[in-house]
């Protein structure tokens, strides 16, 4: 579903100017955080059901936090729920073996590691590494304590260390 439909569907022109705003304004933001949850093939259908949800949304927004923290919470559920819907192994997007006849590249390294990672530590590294939210912020997206968050960041890194030292990536 494109911007102008969705626009056409409700007659509040308040609304609709605010939602235009909301999507030119956080759309690549979406869209980074989307690609790095669930990878490139689903990630149209992902970004369009997170700004379906923002429209439904928006007038129920309550301004307890700010709207990139509602947003990234939304992107981050929404994530969630097609991982869980499509069954996704955390190993489905990559072979992690590394290939002794050919070097592989850092950032294709970075991703493996990144893909190899739980949803849940997966997210707060996206969060807080990818996206520069500090550990308070990235524990409200996530809505889970200061320490949930501090333990899933230092479990995500020594996974991902030791995934990228598979490939003989040490300097990361």
């Amino acid at each position: 579903m494109t911007l102008p439909l969705l626009l056409t569907m409700t007659d509040s022109k308040e609304l609709q100017i605010e939602f235009k705003n909301i999507y030119l304004e956080f759309n690549d933001l979406v869209r980074s955080v989307a690609y790095r949850m669930v990878g490139a093939t689903p990630l149209d259908d992902v970004v369009q059901d997170v700004f379906l949800k923002v429209w439904k949304n928006l007038n129920k927004f309550k301004k307890q936090s700010s709207i990139k923290t509602w947003i990234y919470k939304i992107t981050i559920n929404t994530c969630y729920d097609f991982l869980k819907k499509k069954r996704l192994s955390t190993n489905t997007h990559y072979d992690l073996t590394p290939s002794i006849n050919s070097a592989v590249d850092t950032a294709e390294a970075i991703n493996k590691a990144l893909f190899s990672l739980s949803a849940k530590h997966r997210s707060a590294i996206v969060l807080i590494c990818y996206e520069g939210l500090s550990l308070g912020e990235a524990a409200q997206v996530e809505q889970v304590s200061l320490g949930t968050i501090k333990s899933r960041i230092f479990n995500a890194k020594a996974q991902m260390k030791e995934q990228l030292t598979k490939y003989g990536v040490s300097h990361v």
